[in-house]
């Protein structure tokens, strides 16, 4: 998968923290993310029309600190599931 850009809360049907481990210049962060399906999965579309429905991702989120800064280092996708 390719580089994926969200505007605002807006993008997400729900976006909830379901954990934190924050250090001086690391910090996870487990989240639960439900996206519609058409906005994001559209690059993946099948003709059995799976993927216009939403999808609830767990994801982990690793930001590092550098020269004051935070960023965000990588993703790590841990489950994917259709919204029903």
């Amino acid at each position: 998968m390719g580089e994926i850009y969200f505007r605002s809360l807006a993008d997400f049907m729900e976006f909830k923290v379901i954990a934190a481990r924050e250090r001086t210049t690391v910090a996870e962060y487990d989240v639960v993310m439900v996206l519609p399906g058409k906005s994001f999965f559209a690059p993946m579309a099948t003709s059995s029309g799976t993927a216009t429905r939403p999808k609830r991702l767990t994801v982990t989120l690793l930001y590092t600190r550098k020269n004051g800064e935070w960023s965000l280092s990588n993703l790590t996708y841990k489950d994917i599931q259709e919204v029903r």
